[in-house]
């Protein structure tokens, strides 16, 4: 019996660490566009959309990719007069994983009526915010890399810890900005 409950635990420990942890970064960028990316130097904002969330999120969010870009060497420039343009784009969506850990899986008909017994279901429920961030170039004006990073929203934190995330996503987000 302890040790049905050992596994049990475990495996629900299991899929809830699955449910947080980092940041999951998809990058993509047109390889014709390579020469361009590494000839940039300056670059500015594509005029802001509406995004979800609060203005101080879109401030820091704005904060972080100014800081980022500068500390690759990046100028930025008012007005359409840039290498490049940068936008981005917030998104938040519910999601649930729903899991069932039964412990007999696997044993056979012969067990008959046991089959079955002592499974354990749970549901996690959570937020996933998604961050994406648009390269285009400032010549073109054609989408020349995309980077794509997503993660659970964590509503309790401190401002200063919101802070810290934002920027932490960014750092990651941004990581192979300019391509090699």
């Amino acid at each position: 019996m302890n040790v049905r409950r050992a596994f049990v635990v475990a495996m629900a420990g299991l899929s809830l660490a699955s449910c947080g942890g980092g940041i999951r970064v998809n990058t993509d960028y047109d390889p014709a566009a390579g020469p361009a990316i590494t000839g940039y130097r300056t670059w500015s904002w594509l005029p802001a959309t509406a995004h979800p969330g609060d203005r101080l999120t879109a401030a820091g969010i704005r904060g972080a990719i100014d800081n980022q870009l500068a500390s690759k060497g990046f100028t930025k420039v008012e007005g359409d007069s840039a290498d490049f343009r940068v936008s981005y784009i917030l998104a938040d969506e519910g999601k649930v994983e729903y899991n069932v850990v039964n412990p007999w899986y696997g044993y056979g008909a012969w067990y008959g009526a046991r089959m079955g017994v002592g499974s354990s279901r749970s549901s996690t429920v959570w937020d996933q915010g998604t961050l994406a961030i648009d390269i285009v170039d400032g010549k073109k004006g054609e989408l020349v890399y995309r980077t794509v990073g997503q993660a659970e929203i964590t509503t309790d934190l401190s401002p200063a810890d919101r802070i810290e995330r934002v920027n932490k996503a960014v750092i990651a987000l941004l990581k192979s900005f300019p391509p090699r």
